[in-house]
């Protein structure tokens, strides 16, 4: 009696494990490959989430509820704040001599941000007196 030995796996048996072995991959990665698809804002999170707990069917849903939710609006410049360009310095043509401490401020402040002694409202339009200026009595420290 000739007994065959079952435990050999032909050419389309190896593709099946093969085929099932990468829908069982995607399936499980799929709450990662939505965030990643979808520029989620916590797609690094889902990724971990999904990666350690995803076998729990638990925290496959968990990833997949994070990964579906809604995308936080991505900020209109680069996402790095050391790649964000600084704003330039008002220039210094458009800053008057405060009329009381010499201070360059703006010409539409109401007090100065130095000296802070309360300035006339048509103290821009006047020449600067600052050598002979004194702080008015509302002077305030």
């Amino acid at each position: 009696m000739v007994v065959a030995n079952s435990t050999e796996i032909g050419a389309g048996g190896v593709l099946f494990i093969l085929i099932a072995a990468s829908l069982a991959f995607v399936v499980y990665f799929l709450p990662s490959l939505v965030a990643s698809r979808r520029r989620h804002h916590q797609a690094m999170v889902v990724f971990i989430l999904n990666l350690f707990l995803g076998w729990t069917l638990l925290g496959w849903v968990i990833a997949l509820a994070i990964a579906a939710s809604t995308v936080k609006a991505a900020p209109d410049g680069p996402s790095n704040t050391h790649d964000r360009p600084k704003p330039e310095p008002p220039a210094a043509a458009a800053r008057l001599p405060c009329p009381f401490c010499a201070e360059p401020i703006l010409p539409a402040a109401k007090v100065c941000p130095h000296c802070r002694s309360d300035l006339p409202s048509d103290w821009a339009a006047k020449p600067s007196t600052s050598s002979t200026a004194r702080p008015p009595k509302s002077f305030r420290f």
